[in-house]
C-alpha cells in the first residue's frame, strides 16, 4: 500500500515538473513568435533565442518542448490513477528523446553559440529531473522487467514484452 502511494506521489511530481516545463517552453515560444526580447538575469538569453539554432523550419525549438511537456503532463496525470502499458511506452520514448535533444541543445548553447539562456538550462534541468522521476516509477513498478528498451522503442505488444519465454509468441 505504501509503495502504491509513493508511486502516485511520483506521478504527481512528474505532472508538476511537466507543468513547470510547459510554462517555461510556452514563455520561450511566445517570445520567439512575438519577436520579444527575453527578460533574463544573465546576458546570453537573447543570443541563444535569436540564433540560427533557435528555429527549425521556421518553428521555434521551444514548441516541440511545449508538446513534450504537455504530453508528459497528460500521461502522468492519467497514469497516477491507472496502469496503461501504451502510455508508459510513450512516456519512456518521449523522455528518452527529450533527454537526447536537451543534451544536444545544451551542447550547442555552450560550445557553438557560447551563450547561456537561463530558461533553456531550466528546461534541461526539468527534463533531467523528470526522467529520473519516471525511471524511479518504472523501477518501483518493475516495468523494466516487463519490457525491454527495444520492445518499447518498437512499440511491440505487451504480451510479447513478457520476460517469461513461455508467454511470448
Amino acid at each position: 500500500m505504501q509503495n502504491l502511494r509513493n508511486i502516485k506521489y511520483l506521478w504527481f511530481l512528474s505532472s508538476i515538473i511537466s507543468l513547470s516545463g510547459l510554462a517555461v517552453t510556452t514563455y520561450l515560444t511566445v517570445l520567439s513568435v512575438g519577436q520579444i526580447e527575453a527578460s533574463c538575469g544573465i546576458q546570453g538569453c537573447n543570443e541563444v533565442l535569436n540564433s540560427k539554432w533557435a528555429k527549425i523550419l521556421g518553428i521555434p525549438i521551444s514548441f516541440p518542448g511545449m508538446l513534450f511537456y504537455g504530453i508528459i503532463l497528460i500521461l502522468s496525470l492519467n497514469n497516477s490513477s491507472s496502469k496503461n502499458f501504451l502510455s508508459r511506452k510513450i512516456i519512456l520514448i518521449a523522455i528518452f528523446l527529450a533527454v537526447v535533444a536537451s543534451v544536444y541543445l545544451t551542447y550547442i548553447e555552450i560550445f557553438i553559440i557560447k551563450a547561456i539562456c537561463q530558461y533553456c538550462v531550466g528546461s534541461a534541468i526539468l527534463i533531467l529531473i523528470n526522467s529520473i522521476t519516471i525511471i524511479s516509477i518504472y523501477k518501483k513498478e518493475n516495468l523494466f522487467k516487463s519490457f525491454r528498451i527495444w520492445q518499447v522503442l518498437l512499440l511491440e505488444d505487451e504480451a510479447k514484452a513478457s520476460p517469461n519465454p513461455q508467454t511470448q509468441k
